[in-house]
């Protein structure tokens, strides 16, 4: 069975990050985007994601498969990159077309209350927007 991680930031593809280019381009396989129940907060150049699985606000994001092969390396790596402020845990995707996967997230554990929200829970447009394009 494939597992998946759904990435919300700067691990997008669209946005041709350094980080996506070296920990996930050509180690992963995009699916398809996505959303999670959540919200994002703004912290700086990056988001956080706070998983929210009640809740009718969605985050946008993309689904990558991790091949079985390199899976357990990969998310040690990606733990890695996103330290202590994150934690890797489980939700669920919904692509569109209403199919649901289960995949890994990144989970902001820090503090949020002085955290600006990113109200349309898409990071590659709140970049967008800021760039102005």
């Amino acid at each position: 069975m494939a597992d998946y991680l759904f990435v919300y930031g700067t691990l997008r593809p669209a946005l041709c990050h350094p980080a996506y280019k070296r920990l996930l381009q050509g180690k992963t396989t995009i699916i398809e985007q996505a959303s999670v129940p959540g919200q994002l907060v703004d912290l700086g150049d990056f988001p956080g994601l706070i998983s929210l699985n009640h809740s009718d606000d969605e985050v946008t994001g993309d689904v990558l498969a991790l091949p079985e092969e390199n899976r357990d390396s990969l998310l040690s790596r990606l733990d890695s990159y996103e330290g202590a402020l994150f934690e890797r845990t489980r939700a669920t995707a919904c692509l569109p077309g209403g199919t649901e996967l289960e995949v890994f997230i990144y989970e902001f554990v820090g503090d949020v209350d002085e955290q600006p929200r990113i109200t349309d829970g898409d990071f590659v447009q709140h970049v967008l927007a800021q760039q102005g394009t």
